[in-house]
């Protein structure tokens, strides 16, 4: 049995590294060892939804989902790892009729474990890596029972959200760490 669990929200860590300019390619181990505060028998859930199977996508598309898809499994293979899936949807805009896809069940499946976990008494610390106002009564359910909850955010983060936690600690930094540098073409580019 384990004590501390890691609840990785992964839209919300692709929604923080935007600004890197590039996919995420995080070190996830040493991310939830250093949200475990590197316990060794810490259990780490990852929650994201798998890329939507769309005939019409463009090759580039295609390429990215099979990367991701590929990404997932290889995760769900790691020790002290657990792959939630959601589900994606296709949807339209109401203005302009762009396609767009759409992760469902994702946030909740996180909080439904992270519940299931703080009231069997299975965990003693949340390390949870979210930014959503929703999960503020999650928070509030697992510190009711006994659960401390420790909040990894970046920026745009619920100010509820924070203040709900027992710790919360900045993660952009971190991210930085574990994210390598992209490569940028023009440094790849021999000058004559």
């Amino acid at each position: 049995m384990f004590t501390i669990a890691n609840f990785i929200d992964a839209g919300y860590v692709t929604k923080l590294c935007k600004p890197l300019g590039f996919e995420p390619r995080i070190d996830y181990a040493g991310l939830a060892q250093a949200m475990a505060s590197g316990q060794a028998d810490a259990q780490t859930y990852y929650y994201d939804a798998p890329p939507a199977d769309d005939p019409d996508a463009d090759t580039e598309r295609q390429h990215w989902a099979r990367r991701r898809r590929g990404f997932l499994d290889s995760l769900a293979r790691c020790l002290g790892f657990c792959v939630r899936l959601g589900t994606v949807r296709k949807r339209f805009c109401r203005e302009c009729g762009r396609a767009f896809y759409q992760q469902k069940r994702v946030d909740i499946q996180l909080a439904v474990d992270l519940t299931v976990l703080a009231v069997t008494g299975k965990i003693t610390k949340a390390c949870l890596l979210a930014g959503d106002e929703d999960f503020v009564p999650l928070v509030n359910v697992a510190r009711e029972h006994g659960v401390f909850v420790h909040l990894f955010y970046g920026p745009g983060a619920s100010r509820d959200l924070i203040q709900a936690c027992d710790k919360a600690t900045n993660i952009s930094g971190l991210l930085r760490d574990l994210t390598p540098a992209p490569v940028m073409a023009d440094a790849l580019s021999v000058t004559r």
